[in-house]
């Protein structure tokens, strides 16, 4: 197994301004983890149960659409991460995640973190704090995305009521051409 490196973790959003001090209580608690490519690391609706780091390769987050047809989430490469919401909670994974390539992860377990919050506080303290951060960031950015949509929605709605509109004037008007026609 390759070793875990402070310049790795360092790249990453959630251990940003952690202290080499801090790192070495973190860095046994990761488990290297490699996936061939097209291998499926979990699925969704499996059991949220670890945080995961990019360290080389990319991997998919993907959703089904509908039989066999995917909808791509996120491509996820070096320094990415994934997964943050399965150290506060063990809520079902939403997405499927697939290696698009043989991939290196780092893997940090629920139970692992909840470990440091008994043996290295301080080092749980830093990482909640940054990953408070990460979820507010991705939640604000879901928000956004929803907000478009809704407007994309209200739009096409709009869209609809004109035709709708213009459709009912140009049947009245045919009716009436062809009424005339009778007379």
């Amino acid at each position: 197994m390759a070793e875990i490196s402070f310049e790795a973790l360092r790249c990453c959003q959630l251990f940003y301004g952690i202290s080499d001090e801090l790192l070495e209580q973190l860095v046994p608690a990761f488990e290297e983890v490699i996936c061939p490519e097209g291998e499926l690391l979990f699925a969704e609706g499996d059991e949220g149960d670890a945080f995961y780091l990019v360290v080389g390769g990319v991997v998919r987050l993907r959703r089904q659409a509908s039989a066999g047809v995917y909808l791509t989430v996120a491509d996820l490469g070096p320094g990415e991460v994934f997964g943050e919401m399965s150290l506060i909670t063990s809520a079902p994974r939403t997405t499927d995640c697939v290696a698009l390539e043989s991939s290196r992860l780092w893997k940090l377990s629920r139970s692992a973190y909840e470990g440091l919050q008994v043996s290295g506080l301080p080092a749980y303290s830093a990482v909640l704090k940054n990953l408070t951060a990460l979820l507010c960031q991705r939640l604000s950015g879901a928000t956004a995305k929803v907000a478009g949509l809704i407007g994309q929605l209200s739009e096409a709605e709009s869209q609809k009521a004109d035709l709708k509109k213009r459709v009912e004037m140009n049947r009245s008007g045919l009716v009436n051409f062809l009424a005339s026609l009778g007379k």
